[in-house]
């Protein structure tokens, strides 16, 4: 896990970039079918050099790869994409036969390495001068066959409240993250940024954000 503080002026977020890494622990490397290449193509490019230079309070990257744990999964998922994933979003096996962790390395996998960057998480937003979180991504232009946009042309900025495409609320999902007047503020803020400065760009909302139970 890294963590960095700002000395300078710094703004009262928290900057979280869970899958910036495509490091592997040695230990776990031998069990791993995929080569370096694939696993680099399940790491969220860029994400910590774009995201941790801005001057926030606090920021937090990922040391390990998604595929080692899953740090923006609930800690109690256990499906082939869960908290230690055995199949990646391209629909490839992550372990060689046999080699597939069972319930005790789950288990060392989240004391070693989930709950740290958990329990920072927590410790920085308990800090009262904190207004909001940000989780931060990066995404392929194109869905892999086990996103939930398979396949389709992705937007090039893509903005999450745990909402619907126009960021209200969903009964099933329980609440927003973000209220949805701001968010569509930044939709917008975005939208004319950056076609000011010569580019086509569009922003979506998409439902999903990140939602831990501690």
């Amino acid at each position: 896990m890294g963590i960095s503080k700002v000395a300078s002026v710094r703004l009262p977020f928290v900057i979280s970039v869970p899958h910036c890494s495509f490091q592997v622990p040695k230990d776990i490397r031998p069990s791993i079918a995929l080569t370096a290449s694939q696993i680099l193509e399940c790491s969220d490019l860029g994400t910590r050099e774009v995201f941790t230079r801005f001057p926030v309070r606090v920021a937090l990257w990922a040391r390990w790869s998604r595929l080692v744990v899953d740090l923006n999964r609930d800690y109690l998922s256990r499906d082939p994409t869960g908290v230690v994933p055995t199949v990646d979003y391209y629909r490839r096996e992550i372990y060689k036969r046999g080699c597939s962790p069972d319930e005790g390395e789950v288990q060392r996998r989240l004391k070693d390495y989930y709950w740290p960057y958990h329990w920072r998480l927590k410790e920085a937003l308990q800090d009262p001068v904190i207004k909001v979180l940000f989780d931060c991504h990066s995404l392929s232009n194109i869905g892999p066959p086990g996103a939930p946009n398979r396949l389709q042309w992705r937007k090039d900025i893509v903005l999450g409240n745990n909402g619907n495409h126009r960021g209200e609320g969903r009964p099933s999902l329980g609440t927003i993250t973000c209220p949805t007047e701001p968010l569509l503020m930044m939709k917008e803020v975005f939208e004319e940024s950056v076609i000011n400065a010569g580019a086509l760009t569009q922003a979506i909302l998409w439902g999903r954000s990140m939602r831990m139970k501690w």
